[in-house]
């Protein structure tokens, strides 16, 4: 059992080790720098998001809200 175990930590290892070596460049260790800004909110309303709660009966915007430019989330239900 010991060694099956084992095996399967090191596979898993192995596993994430390739993985992560597919994402990083070879030979570059500089930082990937961003040429434009991406905005994910305009500061006023929810234009273009989906709000959400778990339980599809609860009325979302009694959950979450906007004020002063501020995103808000009462946190009951979850969101």
């Amino acid at each position: 059992m010991k060694r099956f175990l084992i095996a399967g930590v090191i596979m898993v290892m192995t596993t994430s080790l390739s993985v992560a070596a597919e994402r990083t460049p070879q030979g570059k260790d500089e930082p990937i720098i961003p040429t434009s800004k991406t905005m994910l909110w305009n500061g006023k309303d929810f234009a273009g998001w989906k709000l959400f709660v778990p339980d599809p009966s609860h009325d979302v915007t009694k959950t979450w809200s906007t004020k002063d430019g501020i995103l808000r989330c009462e946190g009951l239900p979850n969101g």
